[in-house]
């Protein structure tokens, strides 16, 4: 085998394990445990998010209430809405171990209610 042959081939090899090291990351990745962070407005959160994702980047996911998007304030691309309705579906998630509330309103309450027991609430 001349130079260049051993070359490509040694070069196809290290993409193929590239390829399956990808994928291994991928699988891991949606077996891992969720936090799901319940934000009531856009205000002052990407501070937390920063902070969270140091830690932990990659676990948390971020829904706002009956937010209005495109959002004002928060600069994270991750931060979604979720109508208060698919709320129940969001906590049935496998993936979801914990549910975070930053500042619980009086209105948000009953969400509390829609919370498997199985789920850790902070």
């Amino acid at each position: 085998m001349d130079a260049i042959a051993e070359t490509r081939a040694g070069y196809m090899r290290a993409c193929d394990r590239d390829r399956a090291d990808r994928h291994a990351r991928v699988a891991l990745e949606k077996d891992r445990a969720k936090i799901l962070h319940v934000v009531v407005d856009d205000k002052f959160i990407d501070w937390a998010i920063r902070e969270f994702e140091a830690v932990e980047p990659g676990i948390h996911e971020y829904i706002i209430i009956d937010g209005a998007s495109p959002f004002r304030y928060v600069k994270y691309p991750g931060v979604r809405s979720c109508p208060r309705s698919l709320f129940p579906r969001e906590m049935s998630r496998e993936d979801v171990k914990a549910v975070v509330f930053h500042y619980l309103a009086s209105s948000h309450y009953d969400l509390l209610d829609l919370i498997p027991e199985s789920k850790t609430v902070i």
